[in-house]
Protein backbone atom coordinates (compact mmCIF):
# COMPACT_ATOMS: atom_id res chain seq x y z
CA UNK A 1 0.00 0.00 0.00
CA UNK A 2 2.84 2.37 0.90
CA UNK A 3 4.52 1.78 -2.46
CA UNK A 4 1.27 2.34 -4.37
CA UNK A 5 0.75 5.75 -2.80
CA UNK A 6 4.34 6.83 -3.36
CA UNK A 7 4.38 5.60 -6.97
CA UNK A 8 1.57 8.07 -7.60
CA UNK A 9 3.51 10.76 -5.70
CA UNK A 10 0.93 10.86 -2.90
CA UNK A 11 1.40 10.62 0.84
CA UNK A 12 -0.46 8.11 2.94
CA UNK A 13 -3.31 9.62 5.00
CA UNK A 14 -1.80 11.09 8.17
CA UNK A 15 1.79 10.76 6.93
CA UNK A 16 2.31 14.54 6.95
CA UNK A 17 1.45 14.66 10.67
CA UNK A 18 3.87 11.83 11.45
CA UNK A 19 6.67 13.61 9.60
CA UNK A 20 5.97 16.86 11.48
CA UNK A 21 5.99 15.25 14.94
CA UNK A 22 8.90 12.82 14.49
CA UNK A 23 12.16 14.03 15.92
CA UNK A 24 15.08 13.94 13.51
CA UNK A 25 17.93 11.58 14.23
CA UNK A 26 21.55 12.58 14.79
CA UNK A 27 24.38 10.69 13.12
CA UNK A 28 27.44 10.39 15.35
CA UNK A 29 30.75 8.59 15.13
CA UNK A 30 32.41 7.09 18.22
CA UNK A 31 36.17 6.69 18.14
CA UNK A 32 38.70 5.99 20.89
CA UNK A 33 40.60 9.08 21.99
CA UNK A 34 44.26 8.99 20.98
CA UNK A 35 46.33 9.59 24.07
CA UNK A 36 49.98 9.36 25.04
CA UNK A 37 48.90 7.56 28.21
CA UNK A 38 48.20 3.90 27.29
CA UNK A 39 46.11 3.45 30.47
CA UNK A 40 43.44 5.77 29.06
CA UNK A 41 43.04 4.08 25.67
CA UNK A 42 40.00 1.87 25.08
CA UNK A 43 39.49 -0.57 22.19
CA UNK A 44 37.95 0.61 18.92
CA UNK A 45 34.23 -0.02 18.48
CA UNK A 46 33.25 -2.42 15.68
CA UNK A 47 30.53 -0.06 14.46
CA UNK A 48 31.65 3.54 15.06
CA UNK A 49 28.70 5.12 13.21
CA UNK A 50 25.46 5.43 15.19
CA UNK A 51 22.15 7.09 14.41
CA UNK A 52 20.68 8.33 17.67
CA UNK A 53 17.73 10.36 18.90
CA UNK A 54 18.54 13.90 20.11
CA UNK A 55 17.09 13.14 23.57
CA UNK A 56 19.71 10.43 24.25
CA UNK A 57 21.99 11.39 27.15
CA UNK A 58 25.70 10.74 27.59
CA UNK A 59 25.11 8.32 30.46
CA UNK A 60 23.15 6.03 28.11
CA UNK A 61 25.87 6.31 25.50
CA UNK A 62 28.43 5.22 28.12
CA UNK A 63 26.28 2.20 29.01
CA UNK A 64 26.12 1.28 25.33
CA UNK A 65 29.92 1.49 25.01
CA UNK A 66 30.46 -0.52 28.19
CA UNK A 67 28.23 -3.28 26.82
CA UNK A 68 30.38 -3.39 23.67
CA UNK A 69 33.50 -3.96 25.79
CA UNK A 70 31.92 -7.18 27.16
CA UNK A 71 32.03 -6.33 30.86
CA UNK A 72 35.72 -5.40 30.96
CA UNK A 73 34.88 -1.82 31.86
CA UNK A 74 31.95 -0.14 33.62
CA UNK A 75 30.12 2.94 32.31
CA UNK A 76 31.49 4.95 35.27
CA UNK A 77 35.03 4.41 33.98
CA UNK A 78 34.33 5.94 30.53
CA UNK A 79 34.65 9.59 29.50
CA UNK A 80 32.92 10.86 26.37
CA UNK A 81 34.52 13.85 24.66
CA UNK A 82 33.21 16.17 21.98
CA UNK A 83 35.66 18.69 20.50
CA UNK A 84 38.13 17.52 23.17
CA UNK A 85 35.80 18.59 26.00
CA UNK A 86 34.45 16.00 28.42
CA UNK A 87 30.65 15.82 28.28
CA UNK A 88 28.59 15.57 31.48
CA UNK A 89 26.44 12.46 31.95
CA UNK A 90 23.16 14.40 32.01
CA UNK A 91 23.82 16.22 28.70
CA UNK A 92 21.62 15.07 25.84
CA UNK A 93 22.71 15.23 22.21
CA UNK A 94 20.29 18.12 21.82
CA UNK A 95 22.05 20.00 24.67
CA UNK A 96 25.46 19.36 23.12
CA UNK A 97 24.22 20.61 19.75
CA UNK A 98 23.01 23.85 21.40
CA UNK A 99 26.30 24.39 23.24
CA UNK A 100 28.88 23.24 20.70
CA UNK A 101 26.89 23.18 17.41
CA UNK A 102 27.02 19.92 15.47
CA UNK A 103 28.50 19.72 12.01
CA UNK A 104 26.10 18.80 9.21
CA UNK A 105 28.63 16.33 7.83
CA UNK A 106 30.28 14.45 10.68
CA UNK A 107 29.80 14.60 14.46
CA UNK A 108 32.72 12.83 16.06
CA UNK A 109 32.70 11.82 19.71
CA UNK A 110 35.75 10.28 21.36
CA UNK A 111 35.86 8.01 24.37
CA UNK A 112 38.56 7.06 26.84
CA UNK A 113 38.99 5.79 30.38
CA UNK A 114 38.32 8.44 32.98
CA UNK A 115 41.31 10.23 34.36
CA UNK A 116 41.48 9.48 38.07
Amino acid sequence: MYAAFHEHKQNLPGEDEILKTQKPSVKVYLYPFKSDNPNLILPKSQAPQLILQPILNIETLKKYLASKFEGNISPNEISILFKNIEMKDYYTLKDIDKIHIFSQEKNIFHYQKKII
